[in-house]
């Protein structure tokens, strides 16, 4: 699907430097081309949102916030936050490699014991279960 912020600023750019488009243009300035747009203009248009993509993505590598991005493509800070989500960078934890899982492989069973602990309580004389006297 076509981002629309993105979409209407090169569509507009296309309707200046495509004759014949000028009568189209209206109805393009959508989130989807219409069907009366000619096929080339559509593809010229996807590449524009491509090379778009591409160079916030490469912006975001960078460590820039979508705010900085934004101010530097000249566009909404939503259509940014948009862009990167749909490319999978909208957090910074997608920028670096998920750190991997260690574990242990021991050679023999029972190599390694493991104890649970905890302090109970101090017993000063047997309970009730031992002696049934419940009188305390």
């Amino acid at each position: 699907m076509l981002r629309a912020g993105i979409c209407c600023a090169a569509l507009v750019v296309l309707c200046v430097s495509l004759p014949g488009l000028d009568a189209h243009a209206p109805e393009s300035l959508h989130a989807r081309l219409a069907d009366d747009v000619p096929a080339t203009v559509r593809l010229e248009l996807a590449l524009v949102v491509r090379e778009v993509d591409r160079r916030f993505a490469e912006l975001r590598r960078q460590r820039c916030t979508g705010k900085q991005i934004a101010k530097q493509a000249g566009v909404s800070p939503a259509t940014v936050s948009r862009v990167l989500a749909g490319l999978g960078l909208n957090k910074l934890s997608a920028l670096e490699p998920a750190a991997p899982i260690v574990r242990y492989e021991r050679e023999q069973p029972g190599e390694m014991i493991h104890l649970d602990i905890k302090k109970l309580g101090r017993f000063d004389r047997v309970g009730h279960r031992i002696t049934g006297d419940r009188t305390g």
